[in-house]
C-alpha cells in the first residue's frame, strides 16, 4: 500500500496493490526521499502513467496522474518493489544538501 499527499489538491491518495498500467512521455525530476534526508538527484520518470488499485473499500480502480503526481505514485510504487531512488539516479547527479542550503538550490 502506498500513501501520496501532495498538499496541492488537499487529497490524500492511497492505493492498496498499485499496478502502473500504462506510461507515456518522459520527464527528468530532481528526486529525493524521506529515506534519504538531504539527497537529491535526477531520475527519468513518465510523464504520465495510468495506475490500477484497489481502494481501502476493497473496489479496483484506475487512475491517470500527470507530472508531479505520476512522479510520487512511480517512486512509491518502486519501494514496494526494493527499489530506492539512489538506484535510478542520473551518474554524477546525486547530491547532499544541507538544510541551510536548499532555498539557494532551489533557485539556481
Amino acid at each position: 500500500m502506498v500513501v501520496i499527499d501532495l498538499y496541492e489538491d488537499g487529497e490524500r491518495y492511497v492505493l492498496i496493490n498499485p499496478e502502473i498500467v500504462k506510461t507515456k512521455g518522459i520527464q527528468e525530476c530532481d528526486e529525493g526521499c524521506l529515506s534519504f534526508p538531504n539527497k537529491y538527484g535526477k531520475v527519468d520518470r513518465p510523464e504520465e502513467v495510468v495506475v490500477e488499485y484497489t481502494n481501502l473499500e476493497g473496489k479496483r480502480e484506475r487512475l491517470k496522474a500527470k507530472g508531479l503526481f505520476a512522479e510520487c505514485i512511480c517512486h512509491e510504487i518502486d519501494h514496494l518493489s526494493g527499489i530506492l531512488f539512489t538506484d535510478l539516479v542520473k551518474p554524477g547527479t546525486l547530491e547532499i544538501i544541507e538544510p541551510q542550503n536548499r532555498e539557494s538550490r532551489k533557485n539556481s
